[in-house]
């Protein structure tokens, strides 16, 4: 592959995870009417226009991602890095890696995401998400 086909993959990949995540939260859609309105819309495109399947491949992997809400990824640059986290990961694993497991969009985004949620924790403010760096399980007694 050359260089501008990973520069696409990315730039699609970023796209789609701030248009997917501002239609969910910022609009109020949901996750799953702003997902599939943005996989719709490059489904079409890569269809109609003949163009490489793997980038309407990689918008809706990443608009996967976004579907998650603003309590789980914080804001737009988070949003971002999950992006660009999940373009990395599409770009690094082939297509057969995960055949059994869910899929290689969804087993990928779903990566992403956990990956965002560490560097978040490791990067992000402490005061600013509490609720994504401290989070302790519900004690439950086994034996009374």
């Amino acid at each position: 592959m050359n260089p501008g086909y990973y520069a696409v993959i990315a730039a699609l990949s970023l796209a789609s995870a701030l248009l997917t995540w501002e239609l969910n939260v910022k609009r109020g859609w949901g996750g799953v009417k702003a997902s599939s309105l943005v996989s719709l819309i490059s489904g079409l495109i890569v269809y109609f226009l003949r163009i490489n399947p793997d980038y309407g491949a990689a918008v809706m992997g990443a608009s996967f991602a976004a579907m998650s809400t603003d309590k789980v990824i914080p804001n737009r640059r988070w949003v971002s890095i999950c992006g660009l986290v999940f373009a990395a990961l599409f770009l690094g694993i082939s297509s057969q890696a995960f055949g059994g497991f869910g899929g290689r969009l969804g087993t990928t985004s779903c990566m992403s995401v956990v990956m965002t949620l560490g560097l978040l924790r490791v990067f992000g403010s402490h005061k600013k998400y509490p609720h994504l760096l401290h989070h302790k399980a519900p004690e439950k007694k086994i034996f009374k």
